[in-house]
């Protein structure tokens, strides 16, 4: 078995999403300073770094981040799908289509937009021109029965030059305005660097603070074996 972990460690250099505060680290005891014990006091807006959006996040008739059960914590069946995408552009439902027959029994779709790879480079171009989804993606993604969650390699679902577009598809996928839907879930600033194209599960463990929508989540994803029979994940135009 092979494990990956598809998070980016949270600190003070962790880019933000647009005008978000940094993430603030401070260490309130520390042994080379005489204490007897290190100690550190963290603070951070609950969608900095790795993160899962909960219904909460819009819906507020929905899950929040503390009320998640461990089922809805592991994913089985995923789809990991190259989607180059590039500053401020929108995926709309249209370039979802390909993935359509391995979505119908998907519970994680994980997108690769490439943008990731501006991260550390460019903080501010990663906060400020990070590609997104329009609603068409929402609406369309809600078609598959099993899917759960969604994941992508930037800052936020919502394009940061694309704001409008970002609330809907957040409004239709979390359920604002449908009254009793099944918890979804939306993983951001995912990584998804490693040239990986199958796994076998992924589990997604956030920080349970309750009296918050979402939270900072660590990801971890397993391969049992090599699957040289798996048809490819890449390729989505």
């Amino acid at each position: 078995m092979t494990r990956y972990l598809l998070s980016h460690p949270l600190g003070e250099r962790t880019p933000v999403y647009r005008d978000n505060p940094p993430v603030e680290v401070r260490r309130q005891h520390a042994i080379d300073r005489g204490d007897p014990f290190d100690q550190s006091w963290v603070g951070a807006v609950t969608h900095s770094g790795t993160h899962m959006d909960c219904p909460r996040h819009f819906n507020p008739e929905g899950l929040a981040v503390s009320q998640l059960t461990a089922d809805q914590m592991v994913f089985n069946h995923i789809v990991v799908a190259d989607v180059p995408t590039a500053d401020d552009g929108l995926i709309t439902a249209a370039r979802l289509i390909p993935l359509r027959d391995r979505l119908e029994v998907a519970e994680l779709l994980l997108i690769r937009t490439g943008f990731g790879a501006v991260r550390q480079a460019d903080p501010h171009r990663y906060g400020w021109h990070n590609p997104g989804f329009d609603e068409s993606a929402g609406q369309f993604l809600l078609k598959f029965r099993a899917l759960r969650a969604v994941g992508l390699d930037t800052p936020s679902a919502s394009a940061a030059q694309h704001l409008e577009a970002g609330l809907l598809f957040h409004q239709a996928v979390l359920g604002t305005h449908r009254p009793g839907a099944p918890p979804f879930f939306i993983l951001e600033d995912v990584d998804l660097s490693l040239p990986i194209d199958y796994l076998d599960r992924v589990y997604v463990v956030p920080l349970m603070i309750e009296g918050v929508d979402s939270g900072p989540c660590t990801i971890l994803a397993e391969v049992d074996q090599v699957h040289d029979d798996q048809p490819g994940n890449r390729g989505c135009p």
